[in-house]
């Protein structure tokens, strides 16, 4: 484990940096800082220090980066009653775009990954990563909008709301993929079909991917069949070269995902989202049966913003009714980016769940938003798992669970734009201990608590 000395020194630095932008940003901005789990691009702050150093550079030419600091504390890890640990992450990525003429260009991000007093020993991959390549494509379009392009490299794929592939921002280490993709846009649509294999993680040696394990896809925008809203249609193809099925027979895994997702508004004060996913497959000698459902509805009663707009969602994932019948049941959720999509806490993932959320969001300020949400988790197959946002298996009753209830969690967290490009982070959840959880673990409640600093230059 790394002291914290890197860590505090960067943080320091940053301190210095955004302190000139944070004196100059006197008028508010027009929208909210987004949440912490979503990459945005740098901020056309004159100010800023890429605006800086991009003075100095040719046009053809462009700087910029962002560094994240968050601290997070968690207890009941596992269940455990007075299991304790509170830990630093830095992260700093430095890009550079080259723009070679009119249809060509060039993209190179670094990002160094750290972690300071995380209690497991080496630190986890998906907290640690020093300096490493993240990104690293060339680009070939026809224009600047419509027609067609062409991708290849290391690159982020992001489809939808990133409910099955996206880069995984939360976390201090993300996700890229090495792939190529190839595009094609005018007013009506926008397809997307790629070849890739995610990038792995790996500390102190440079990240590649695992061959063998790809993964295809074919993905469709839909803007104008339905008023004010979009319809997505998709099919990925996942390979896997070594898995062991339920009956602990080796082979590969062919994993087939058909989906569609509708997301609008409906007149000026309704927001919505539906997403339907069929599997099908093979998992050695086992065959894939598996489906999720994601719907969501959004009112603002008011027009003042300030004002709670409320919300109602409902997960779906089916799970594994049987782990001796030859069908595999669990739904595969592919290469989300999980953080919040079935709580802040992160112990719930899109596999073998019944999730029920009521929510509010408010602006009570130009510059901060502030999000309030409490979820009922409940087991979809009894003999199945509960799985967390990364997919992993957490608790399981092989003989099958008395009660399926998992929990209840509350959440509160807030985005608050301290000036252009740094936003601060705060957020808190617990976790109250269901039947199934208190039977499959010790049963202890869980509380999580972050705060976090980014400045995007």
């Amino acid at each position: 484990m790394k002291s914290l000395k890197t860590i505090c020194t960067a943080t320091l630095l940053l301190a210095a940096l955004v302190t000139p932008a944070a004196a100059q940003a006197t008028a508010p901005v027009a929208s909210a800082a987004p949440p912490p789990a979503e990459a945005k691009p740098a901020p056309s702050n004159s100010t800023s220090l890429a605006a800086q150093v991009n003075s100095e550079l040719p046009e053809w030419v462009r700087f910029g980066g962002e560094y994240r600091f968050r601290f997070e504390s968690v207890s009941g890890v596992k269940g455990v009653e007075d299991t304790q640990d509170g830990y630093a992450l830095s992260r700093l990525r430095l890009d550079l775009l080259f723009k070679l003429g009119k249809h060509v260009r060039l993209f190179v991000q670094g990002q160094d990954s750290q972690v300071g007093g995380f209690a497991a020993n080496p630190d986890p991959p998906i907290h640690e990563n020093t300096f490493d390549l993240r990104q690293a494509w060339i680009e070939f379009r026809q224009s600047e909008k419509n027609g067609w392009a062409f991708k290849v490299g290391r690159q982020e794929l992001n489809f939808g709301d990133q409910r099955l592939v996206g880069s995984l921002n939360w976390t201090n280490t993300t996700r890229t993929f090495d792939a190529a993709k190839l595009s094609y846009t005018n007013d009506l649509l926008n397809v997307d079909a790629f070849a890739s294999s995610v990038v792995v993680i790996q500390d102190n040696v440079f990240d590649k991917h695992v061959d063998g394990a790809n993964f295809f896809g074919l993905y469709a925008n839909f803007f104008k069949v339905v008023p004010k809203g979009q319809v997505d249609a998709y099919a990925f193809w996942k390979t896997n070269p070594l898995v062991l099925d339920e009956k602990a027979r080796l082979g590969d895994a062919d994993t087939w995902t058909f989906g569609s997702r509708l997301a609008g508004k409906a007149g000026s004060r309704v927001d919505y989202g539906i997403e339907a996913v069929g599997q099908a497959g093979t998992f050695s000698t086992t065959d894939i049966r598996a489906a999720a459902f994601h719907g969501r509805l959004m009112v603002g009663l008011w027009k003042n913003a300030a004002l709670p707009r409320p919300r109602v969602e409902y997960n779906y994932a089916s799970g594994d009714s049987d782990p001796t019948d030859g069908r595999r049941g669990t739904f595969d959720q592919l290469f989300p980016t999980a953080h919040d999509k079935n709580g802040l806490i992160d112990q719930v993932g899109w596999k073998n769940i019944h999730k029920f959320r009521l929510g509010a969001t408010m602006k009570p300020h130009a510059r901060v938003v502030l999000d309030v949400d409490y979820s009922d988790f409940w087991l979809a197959e009894a003999k199945d798992g509960l799985f967390d946002a990364g997919g992993n298996l957490v608790a399981r009753i092989i003989t099958g669970a008395p009660d399926r209830h998992v929990a209840r969690e509350f959440d509160v967290q807030s985005n608050i734009t301290v000036a252009n490009g740094v936003t601060l982070g705060i957020g808190y959840g617990h976790w109250f201990p269901g039947d199934f959880w208190k039977a499959a673990t010790p049963g202890a409640a869980r509380d999580f608590i972050y705060t976090s600093l980014t400045y995007r230059f």
